[in-house]
């Protein structure tokens, strides 16, 4: 069973890559699937700290953040949302940390069946079609405390793959991918202040 336990590990290279430390975990999740994980985990580096940022099942469904100490400590993992996939972060010049990722509601749509029609084709229920809307949420921590939260995306639509980019000290810039009409998708940016 070892071998399905799909946790995020840290390892660095200090020779540009010709060598690397044995990877440690980054915390004891345990997830096991068959299969790699939808999205790796993101970092972020302050003054005496690298900062994580990932999405599990292992533990607990959620967007969960972690921190390595000036020690080599890895702090206990901390749920930033249970409905949130997709994250992302950055450390800001001030050693704030900018978390965006996708929320919506992970069991319903995981749980979500296909019914059978007569004709024994797969058909997604209207209640499943329902299911299928996300925003983009973003939230802001100085000394790995929440200072406040944004909502990035218009409600009713489906937002998701956020990506987050440093502009300057007082703003950053979030991208992601926003449906726009049936099957048709655009790319959307907005400017966050801090």
């Amino acid at each position: 069973m070892q071998d399905t336990i799909r946790d995020m590990a840290h390892l660095v290279s200090l020779n540009n890559g010709a060598t690397f430390t044995k990877p440690t975990t980054i915390s004891p999740d345990n997830w096991m699937i068959n299969g790699c994980p939808h999205t790796g985990p993101a970092m972020a580096n302050t003054t005496n700290q690298t900062h994580f940022v990932w999405y599990t099942l292992g533990g607990g469904e959620g967007v969960y953040y972690n921190f390595l100490d000036e020690n080599d400590t890895f702090s206990p993992r901390q749920l930033i949302t249970a409905n949130g996939k997709h994250p992302q972060m950055l450390a800001t010049s001030t050693e704030q940390l900018v978390f965006v990722w996708e929320e919506g509601n992970n069991k319903t749509a995981r749980q979500a069946h296909h019914h059978k029609t007569p004709q024994n084709k797969t058909k997604k229920s209207e209640t499943e079609k329902t299911k299928q809307t996300s925003y983009i949420k973003a939230q802001v921590w100085q000394n790995q405390t929440p200072s406040y939260e944004h909502w990035v995306s218009l409600s009713g639509y489906k937002a998701e793959f956020p990506v987050i980019t440093n502009i300057n000290n007082e703003y950053v810039g979030i991208a992601w991918v926003q449906t726009i009409g049936e099957n048709e998708y655009g790319i959307y940016f907005k400017k966050l202040k801090l």
